[in-house]
């Protein structure tokens, strides 16, 4: 069962879903990870009114969590691959991990005049 995610939704909750991709141990270090990172940019998250978790959800996709240099098989590429699928059905375990990621990246300002590209 998936359920949509509000602020109070926490990262781990919304990854556990994800343990059919990846290796719980693997989830656990992700999470630690991002709250050792975003702990460090708590007046980032204040000014934005960004939780924690979403903060982490952020991190996730941008981080290098590849093993072995397969890009395919880090966070990043594993959710590309899946929404680059036509079955939409793989995406069901995505959903409360994008809700919390897309809800973040609305709460960051609009820039125009730059573009940002994600790079492996």
């Amino acid at each position: 069962k998936h359920t949509h995610t509000n602020k109070n939704t926490d990262i781990a909750e919304a990854l556990k879903p994800l343990t059919s991709i990846f290796d719980q141990t693997d989830i656990d270090t992700y999470i630690r990870h991002g709250k050792e990172t975003v702990h460090q940019k708590q007046d980032f998250l204040v000014s934005y009114g960004m939780s924690e978790s979403e903060a982490i959800a952020i991190y996730l996709y941008t981080v290098n969590t590849f093993k072995n240099k397969d890009w395919t098989k880090s966070f990043f590429g594993e959710l590309n691959t899946t929404l680059a699928d036509r079955d939409r059905e793989k995406l069901l375990p995505w959903v409360s991990y994008l809700i919390l990621l897309l809800t973040a990246l609305s709460r960051l300002p609009t820039v125009t005049g730059i573009s940002v590209w994600r790079g492996i």
